[in-house]
């Protein structure tokens, strides 16, 4: 006689006795098996990080290459319109802070809370300030002229002494140029993800295509190799229409670094080529810090934007805009 082998994952193996003088109906029946298996971690292999025939390398190398062409910075002239906005707001604010009774005549702000801001955290709002404004700049001599048309702004006294305030607003009226090697903010000197050194100290990934104003561009994640190192990290937006101009960034500060009394940083900045010239110039400036000594005390979040319109890089500027002070205001108020 021979015999037949019946096999099926999860069931016991079973051996049947056949008869070979004669024709068979052979009916089988398994019994299930329970095995328990222990824990299977599955984990991709480890790639290291390499420059070489790494396409996002590539790509940021193009943009290391055009930024002296792409971005402008030799103009004899320029003039825009100018929208400012700054604005100061308490931060990490507390379930206690909420009801004290010298803030029950201001219960309405707190209506106005804000969780876009700083990634979902609560901020109260406590300072605003909006100008509008012509700004008129000269090369050869370097000077600069700006005539503030309409101002509003709005401040709930008691939260931010004017000369805490002041000591807040420096930092963000600093201008961040991501075309220079080194960019200085805040007291620190950060190298540009766009240096001629840049791929030597940063990490590229290549994340999606999207579309910025009907524009296709590349996101291109950087961090920095070394964690510590006192470095940036953010997205660039990059043109795909042969330029390898950078359409937008959005960056903030390495957060393996401690910055003392800086707790979130956030820089976004976007560009648009103008008609008069193959040139980038900006059209968006945004700073955002969240000052804070500790990280679970109140602190202030201070944000200035800017929106800039209306470039005319064609016409000369007439000496006498120049004469007197650098800012005036006109009498206008809204």
């Amino acid at each position: 006689s021979k015999q037949m082998r019946v096999s099926c994952l999860g069931y016991k193996t079973q051996i049947i006795k056949l008869n070979t003088d004669k024709t068979q109906i052979v009916n089988i029946k398994l019994k299930k098996e329970t095995k328990e298996l222990s824990e299977v971690i599955v984990k991709p292999p480890k790639s290291k990080y390499k420059n070489k025939d790494n396409p996002a390398v590539l790509l940021i190398e193009k943009v290391i290459e055009n930024r002296t062409k792409n971005f402008a910075n030799d103009f004899s002239f320029f003039q825009f319109e100018k929208y400012e906005k700054t604005q100061f707001a308490l931060s990490n604010i507390s379930e206690n802070f909420k009801k004290k009774k010298s803030l029950r005549k201001f219960n309405f702000i707190f209506d106005n809370i804000d969780t876009t801001k700083l990634a979902g955290k609560e901020v109260l709002p406590v300072f605003l300030k909006e100008t509008i404004s012509d700004f008129f700049y000269r090369n050869k001599p370097e000077s600069s002229k700006e005539i503030i048309k309409a101002t509003k702004m709005v401040s709930f006294e008691g939260y931010i002494d004017n000369n805490g305030m002041n000591q807040y607003l420096k930092y963000l009226y600093q201008d961040i140029d991501i075309s220079k090697s080194n960019i200085m903010f805040l007291t620190n000197s950060f190298v540009s993800p766009i240096a001629s050194e840049a791929t030597t100290l940063y990490k590229y990934f290549i994340i999606d295509t999207t579309f910025i104003n009907s524009e296709k561009c590349v996101r291109l994640f950087f961090s920095p190799r070394n964690k510590t190192d006192l470095l940036l990290q953010g997205d660039l937006y990059i043109m795909l229409d042969g330029s390898y101009a950078i359409k937008k960034f959005e960056i903030s500060v390495n957060k393996e670094i401690n910055l003392n009394w800086a707790r979130e940083v956030k820089i976004i900045q976007q560009f648009e080529k103008q008609n008069q010239t193959d040139k980038w110039l900006k059209v968006y400036d945004e700073i955002s810090i969240d000052f804070g000594i500790a990280k679970n005390n109140m602190g202030i979040f201070g944000q200035r934007a800017l929106s800039m319109r209306n470039y005319n890089i064609k016409d000369t500027i007439s000496d006498s805009v120049f004469i007197g002070q650098k800012i005036i205001t006109e009498k206008m108020q809204i």
